[in-house]
């Protein structure tokens, strides 16, 4: 019985991933590529463990969320409103390897508070 649920509090845990969110700023600079747009704040903060720290990246190509994420990162460099990104593993670009936007949150404070 205790072998049972311990294996099931293994499989419970595996979904669980921790996040890092970044400071929030204003967009400093957009770069787009085949499958993913980096995003450079004008506060970058270090996250994950990703060789990489000077860009975000959004993979475009699996995420179904990423044209309104892309949206909102475009009207806040348009309109300088800050925004801040929850950031949950690396994305690989090139031979490169940057942290990874999970959520976009267009507010000028954490988490939208």
């Amino acid at each position: 019985m205790k072998q049972a649920f311990a294996v099931l509090i293994m499989f419970l845990a595996l979904p669980a991933m921790a996040a890092s969110y970044s400071a929030p700023s204003t967009v400093k600079g957009i770069s787009v590529g085949d499958g993913y747009v980096r995003i450079k704040l004008d506060q970058m903060k270090a996250a994950e463990d990703c060789a990489d720290q000077d860009w975000y990246v959004l993979d475009t190509t699996n995420d179904k969320y990423a044209e309104m994420s892309l949206s909102v990162i475009l009207s806040a460099k348009v309109s300088q409103t800050k925004l801040s990104f929850q950031l949950v593993g690396c994305q690989t670009v090139g031979s490169r390897n940057y942290p990874k936007i999970n959520h976009t949150y267009f507010c000028e404070e954490t988490f939208c508070a």
